[in-house]
């Protein structure tokens, strides 16, 4: 059983890779994706010092901190105490944010159309976040539950990500989706398939599709 505190870590988490999730791309020369930053999410929260982790990726998202520092859901992170301090203990630089800060004002023509195109697919969205949340979670009780085998401990939901808009939509899984459920530990499904929170998504007709897709079979258990 996790504790109350390791809970509460745990959806906090979520709830900020669920606001990293929405985040738009900086531009065409840099993939932004802010997930990538799920490995500071505990200082950012909190008050832990970010992991080397935590630094590496930062350091390899920084081109598109700005980008990050305009958007709404995620500008009270970047540009909180905690959020500064990550940054400027993984060495990385805060002169473009306050920069950004300066000339934030005016809102662009992207910026109106991604606000369109959230809104007409605001119910999808939400069951994409929603599955977001469940792997992340999910990922923090396999890992925290006392007298866990080597085995469960492997088993990191959130490696699944890639695959979310193909097993919440219906979409085609991509090549990135296909290798992370390939190189997944097969013996992990066993536990997706009996958890309250995932069972509905891996049982479901597009769980099921995914795997069949990626060519990766479904254990019976």
């Amino acid at each position: 059983m996790m504790k109350p505190a390791h809970v509460m870590l745990a959806v906090l988490a979520a709830l900020v890779l669920l606001l990293f999730a929405t985040a738009p791309a900086a531009d065409a020369a840099t993939t932004c994706d802010a997930m990538q930053l799920t490995p500071c999410a505990g200082a950012i929260i909190g008050n832990a010092a970010p992991t080397a982790a935590c630094c590496s990726r930062m350091k390899e998202q920084q081109p598109c901190l700005c980008t990050y520092a305009r958007d709404p859901n995620l500008q009270r992170y970047v540009n909180s105490p905690n959020g500064k301090k990550v940054m400027a203990t993984c060495k990385c630089s805060l002169l473009a944010l306050r920069s950004v800060q300066q000339q934030a004002t005016a809102i662009s023509p992207q910026s109106s159309l991604l606000a369109t195109m959230a809104a007409a697919g605001n119910k999808q969205m939400s069951s994409l976040a929603l599955f977001l949340v469940v792997l992340t979670v999910a990922s923090a009780v396999l890992s925290l539950t006392p007298g866990a085998d080597a085995a469960t401990k492997t088993c990191t939901p959130t490696q699944l990500t890639p695959c979310a808009p193909a097993i919440v939509g219906n979409s085609p899984p991509t090549a990135a989706c296909c290798s992370k459920l390939k190189a997944h530990p097969a013996t992990c499904f066993c536990q997706y398939k009996k958890d309250p929170a995932m069972k509905r998504y891996v049982n479901s007709p597009n769980g099921k599709k995914v795997f069949a897709a990626c060519k990766v079979p479904l254990p019976n258990c």
